[in-house]
């Protein structure tokens, strides 16, 4: 052992060999407080001995100056870590742990030096405890039981209390996998005391038999196994131990058995499913906001963007690679970036962040949020933001304040009036326009009040405030009200408004207030009843000119009535005389339908077919003989076509009148009046004697067919004779607009 020279560090010779062959860093603490260590702790600590009060060791702002002093303070409190460190030397950072020698031989102090990762640290330990540790000190002791058996005792002992200290479950089986070793430590976990499992098989430890197979098949191939595994107390309690077992030989190279070292790492394993499974729910959770997250290190580089940092910007985990942040800012935005990571890495603190990025397809994405950083041994080592797309936040309040600037100059406007009404009837806002107006009539002005019966005693008289409060009930009830007021300023001059009111929803769908719109149209008003006053002046005389027209016609009619008595007795005359009569008289039907009817510049075509035939009987005196079939559509036509109508109508009547009904004296006559997207369709047919067969219109036709045929050509339409008994024509023309 090294200790500082001329020094007694109380070590027994058996005892100082036995540390010195150990391949781990020890040191041992006499009973009367010298320390000494092993060649392993020398190469750590790289010095040639420890002084005689061993290193000097710090933790959590204790300091202790010899380790006498800590193994005092700290025996049986596991592992720690302290700074250690000797003379003016750097300090180290280690892990100790202290267990006691038997037979009142000191402490041994085993030291780590931090820096591997914990299962590196456990596996390595408990390979070197189980290779190194078991396997020299056992061949240790032969060459010792060779040279003496007393030293092979001495030994055996040491190796006991190894096994006996260790905080560590060992257990040995032999060949046949039953148990030939079980420590302390083992006992404490399993419950079970070693004499109740020595001589039983090592599977009664493990909570699956799967488990011990997978076990001894790797021990089989490899000679060793390393790994977590399910152990399974007395009480049927299953906890999970990292296990280094190893097969063991003798000084032949016979197999002997088998040797595990095993720690409960059930604590460490439920932390690690636990941070595990806290990191899946934060990722979870990053992956899932609806905000964009990124990391990014002091370059720029990106260490992490979420799914939503993604969509928004259109960049793949590929493309962002090769991209820094600098490369996604919009330029106008990089001086102020670089400003604020700057301000990030020195540590000082900053507000709410405004910037943009430019998409991958060049859309410029507005963003708002907060940076912060992630610090690695006092180091910044990358930034973490998270931003939240205000883009269509900004477009919506520039929409806003397009619109509330609209809105503002409609309210300031003089020219039309704005104003509101809560379900009192009492004013909660007006404009400029509504209170000049206001003002103009009453000589006040009005004012946001509280009180709804101060418009009654100050503005108007009663019924016209029952007149406003029908209206605004209206309003209330849901519907968009149109009326207008007609009043007499205090100038005495006449002043009309249009007035609107609507409905104003509340969040609950119900009405709460009642928006009014109006606006003046006194010159309006007074221009249309001017032209109203005109229009009925020219409608009274437009009914004299009809009236005068159809008397005009009937003095004709009575003219040739007269004429008549003076052409003598020729059937040819009278005939012709009649017919010209009847043409007048349809004529003049036609003016005193319009003279009637409302609407001058036409006729429902429908009720002047109806009229005209019945008249048309009558001067034939074949009422009561002939009847009249009609099937007639509601047809309103123009007086240009109405006139032809009424003339095609005359002859084609007469004509069957007089000639279709000359064998039986008796028939009927059907009349079809038909409209089909503007297109009029005029049917007479009779059941007469019909014509002859060769019978053409342009050859054979009589004055009154001839005139017929014009009178189409007139309207641009077409006649053509209808298949059947008798005679029959269908007449049809577009109705003019």
């Amino acid at each position: 052992m090294m200790g500082e020279e001329g020094v007694d560090n109380g070590v027994s010779d058996t005892m100082a060999g036995l540390l010195e062959a150990f391949p781990l860093p020890l040191i041992h603490v006499s009973p009367a407080g010298a320390c000494s260590c092993n060649k392993a702790m020398c190469e750590l600590l790289d010095v040639q001995s420890l002084p005689e009060e061993g290193p000097l060791a710090r933790m959590a702002g204790r300091e202790w100056t010899g380790m006498s002093s800590l193994v005092r303070d700290l025996a049986g409190a596991g592992a720690f870590p302290v700074q250690m460190r000797v003379a003016d030397r750097e300090p180290m950072e280690v892990f100790i742990e202290c267990g006691s020698v038997p037979k009142g031989q000191g402490t041994l102090v085993r030291v780590v030096r931090v820096g591997l990762d914990p299962e590196e640290h456990v596996a390595e330990g408990m390979r070197s405890h189980i290779a190194e540790e078991v396997n020299r000190l056992l061949r240790s002791e032969i060459k010792e039981h060779r040279r003496t058996q007393k030293a092979l005792q001495r030994a055996e002992r040491f190796a006991r209390s190894l096994v006996d200290s260790s905080l560590d479950m060992i257990i040995a089986v032999d060949q046949e996998g039953c148990i030939t070793e079980f420590n302390p430590a083992a006992v404490l976990r399993f419950g079970w005391e070693a004499a109740e499992v020595l001589g039983r098989h090592s599977s009664m430890l493990y909570a699956e038999q799967r488990v011990y197979e997978h076990m001894q098949q790797e021990l089989d191939r490899h000679g060793a196994f390393a790994g977590e595994i399910e152990n399974v107390d007395r009480d049927g309690n299953t906890f999970t131990v990292f296990l280094a077992a190893s097969r063991q030989y003798d000084a032949s190279g016979d197999l002997v058995g088998s040797m595990g070292v095993s720690r409960d790492v059930t604590a460490a394993k439920r932390d690690r499913e636990a941070l595990s499974e806290s990191e899946e729910r934060y990722r979870d959770l990053f992956e899932n906001a609806t905000d964009l997250i990124q990391s990014v290190d002091p370059d720029g580089r990106f260490h992490y963007v979420n799914r939503a940092w993604k969509q928004a910007m259109g960049y793949s985990d590929e493309e962002l690679r090769s991209l820094t942040l600098w490369d996604v800012l919009d330029p106008a935005e990089e001086e102020h970036c670089r400003r604020i990571m700057n301000d990030l890495l020195d540590g000082r603190s900053i507000g709410m962040i405004h910037t943009a990025f430019r998409a991958k397809d060049g859309r410029k994405v507005r963003l708002e949020g907060t940076s912060g950083v992630r610090l690695k041994n006092g180091r910044v080592v990358a930034t973490r933001s998270i931003f939240r797309d205000i883009t269509l936040v900004e477009q919506a309040r520039a929409e806003a304040e397009r619109r509330s600037a609209k809105l503002s100059a409609l309210f300031k406007s003089r020219e039309h009036m704005f104003w509101t009404v809560d379900r009192r009837i009492a004013l909660t806002s007006f404009n400029t326009g509504y209170s000049d107006m206001v003002f103009r009539l009453y000589g006040k002005r009005p004012e946001i009040n509280t009180d709804q019966e101060r418009p009654r005693r100050e503005f108007a008289e009663p019924e016209y405030h029952e007149f406003w409060k029908a209206k605004y009930e209206e309003a209330f009830h849901g519907k968009a009200v149109r009326f207008e007021t007609d009043r007499m300023d205090q100038q005495g001059l006449r002043v009309c408004n249009e007035i609107f009111l609507s409905p104003v929803l509340g969040p609950d769908g119900g009405v709460e207030e009642v928006f009014g719109i109006g606006h003046e149209i006194t010159t309006k008003k007074e221009a249309g009843e001017r032209l109203l006053e005109s229009l009925h002046e020219k409608e009274v005389l437009l009914k004299e000119v009809h009236h005068r027209v159809k008397n005009n016609l009937q003095i004709i009619s009575s003219i040739l009535n007269l004429q008549k008595a003076y052409v003598g007795e020729d059937p040819a005359v009278q005939q012709l005389l009649h017919d010209s009569q009847d043409r007048i008289r349809s004529m003049a039907f036609i003016h005193e339908s319009l003279y009637q009817n409302k609407n001058f510049s036409g006729l429902d075509l429908s009720e002047y077919i109806d009229g005209l035939a019945r008249n048309l009987l009558m001067s034939h005196s074949l009422h009561g003989r002939v009847a009249l079939e009609m099937d007639l559509r509601p047809v309103d036509l123009g007086l240009d076509q109405a006139i032809p109508c009424g003339l095609i109508l005359n002859e084609l009547i007469s004509n069957a009148l007089k000639h279709a009904f000359q064998t039986t004296g008796e028939g009927t006559i059907t009349i079809a009046l038909s409209l089909k997207d503007d297109t009029i369709g005029l049917m007479v047919r009779d059941d007469g004697v019909g014509m002859a067969e060769d019978f053409d219109l342009e050859r054979d036709a009589n004055l009154g067919l001839q005139l017929v045929s014009t009178l189409v050509d007139q309207l641009d339409g077409s006649l053509e004779r209808t298949p059947g008994p008798g005679a029959g024509y269908l007449i049809t023309f577009e109705r003019s607009n």
